[in-house]
């Protein structure tokens, strides 16, 4: 007898066995996730901060070894603080506007320092200093992530109490700063001149616990007039034209047109008629270089007889070929007079052919040949660590390495302020008992004979009074020559007194 079983349903084999299907089904994840894991391409998370273990470029390696090396000692010591100097450790071509080698040279400034801090002639420190070195990234777009690794280093053992360096005026640096002030970190700008960069945001004021040792785009702007003043080459009542970067996110583009502006109405010797409207471009937008290489035969159409150049030097290069061909170079001479950063293109072709008839002179932040010309106009003590044949003197520890562009030496003042700020608050107690905020309290105090200059006070905004600022003149090979000392007053202090 058969039985018909009607209504019956159909399972697939996972509906039936459900509790294997799941099982297979884990393990296929599994291995899925396992393959990708091993086999997908990923990278690692950026350094931000290392003591010189971590080397961010092969053309840092050698320096960042002498100062992990010299690291390793100071915390050996078991009394020391510890310093972040910030940077553009791998600056990018076309992207940043320092090169790469102004890098190198701003960690041998700041490693010049620290081995003069922790090996004096004579009796050693109460307290020695750890180098720490904090990447702000390509554009300082990565300023939040160095900001936050500096900080956390401050209720450590490394006991971190300031930051130095900061790499340039802009937005990002900007950022960075205020973050750091936020966290009671003292701060000291190295070669940083845009004239609000140490202001709080919305101008209310100056950011608590900074200083910079480098002169303000509007000293700088003062010194080139004082310097034109005197200039026997230019017209009794010159024609001025202004060329002006408007990158609203260069602090240092911005202020130098309007500083230079202010400087000639201000001024009594000579009589400047500046053009209107000047020369205007945005170093923001992409070639920058060669547009003001095709526009230069403005300046003929203006008949101006000095050009003030409001930008980055990257950008200059590239006006400064247009204007070595210019159509009325025969029959009428120009000085072209830029800003400090003009330094960083030195041994650079900046234009071709005999025939420009033009001079191009920049106020630099620091010269070594003030040393020699000009030899008050810095202390001789300090300026031996880069001209002295000592173990720790700039010449023994770097053969071979130039200061042309000034950044070694504005790097190793920004440091030799912190460390003052130390010397007078440790004196010969080894507790390491005062704070970032107590070493930031301190900054405003100081009297600082640096190699870039005497730097005898800072005054309400946290810049240095009147410090002395070179005159140079550059070549169309990048030659520099060293022309004149001036400052914001036209004499720069010669000492600070006791």
């Amino acid at each position: 007898m058969t039985h018909q079983v009607t209504g019956m349903r159909r399972y697939r084999w996972w509906q039936a066995h459900r509790s294997w299907a799941m099982t297979a089904a884990a393990v296929v994840v599994v291995a899925i996730a396992v393959a990708a894991y091993v086999l997908w391409p990923r990278t690692e998370p950026a350094v931000r901060l290392t003591d010189g273990t971590h080397v961010f470029s092969a053309d840092l390696a050698h320096v960042e070894d002498l100062i992990r090396q010299e690291n390793a000692q100071v915390r050996a010591s078991g009394h020391y603080v510890s310093l972040a100097f910030a940077d553009i450790m791998a600056p990018q071509k076309n992207v940043d506007p320092i090169p790469q080698d102004s890098v190198r040279h701003d960690l041998e400034g700041a490693y010049l320092a620290q081995m003069a801090w922790n090996h004096p002639i004579g009796k050693q420190p109460a307290t020695f200093l750890q180098l720490l070195l904090a990447d702000e990234g390509s554009g300082e777009k990565n300023w939040a992530e160095a900001a936050h690794a500096i900080e956390d280093r401050v209720d450590s053992p490394d006991h971190l109490v300031a930051a130095a360096g900061l790499g340039i005026s802009v937005e990002n640096t900007r950022k960075l700063i205020r973050d750091l002030s936020d966290h009671n970190i003292a701060i000291v700008a190295g070669a940083i001149t845009g004239d609000s960069m140490t202001m709080a945001l919305g101008g209310t004021g100056p950011v608590p616990g900074m200083v910079r040792v480098a002169q303000t785009n509007s000293d700088e702007a003062s010194a080139a007039v004082k310097y034109l003043d005197h200039d026997p080459t230019i017209p009794a009542e010159p024609t001025v034209l202004l060329v002006q970067d408007q990158n609203e996110g260069d602090d240092f583009a911005k202020t130098l047109g309007s500083a230079f502006v202010r400087s000639m109405q201000n001024d009594t010797a000579r009589r400047y008629k500046l053009i209107s409207p000047g020369m205007f471009y945005n170093s923001r937008l992409s070639g920058a270089g060669e547009v003001l290489k095709a526009s230069a035969d403005r300046v003929c159409e203006s008949r101006a007889d000095v050009v003030y150049f409001a930008g980055r030097g990257t950008d200059l290069q590239g006006f400064l070929s247009g204007l070595a061909a210019r159509s009325c170079a025969r029959d009428r001479p120009l000085t072209i007079v830029g800003s400090p950063d003009i330094a960083r293109q030195t041994n650079t072709q900046l234009w071709a052919g005999q025939d420009a008839n033009m001079t191009v002179i920049f106020t630099g932040l620091v010269s070594a040949e003030m040393w020699q010309e000009d030899n008050p106009a810095a202390s001789g003590a300090i300026s031996y660590r880069f001209t002295g044949p000592c173990a720790t003197c700039f010449p023994t520890l770097f053969p071979g390495e130039k200061l042309d562009d000034g950044t070694a030496i504005l790097s190793h003042d920004a440091i030799l302020t912190v460390e003052y700020a130390i010397r007078q608050l440790s004196g010969t107690n080894q507790g390491m008992s005062f704070s970032a905020g107590t070493v930031a309290q301190q900054l405003n105090q100081l009297k600082v004979p640096g190699a870039s200059g005497w730097i005898c006070a800072f005054d309400t905004n946290h810049n240095p009074v009147n410090k002395a600022i070179p005159v140079m003149s550059i070549d169309q090979n990048g030659r520099l020559t060293y022309q004149a000392l001036s400052s914001a007053t036209g004499v720069p202090p010669t000492t600070c007194g006791s």
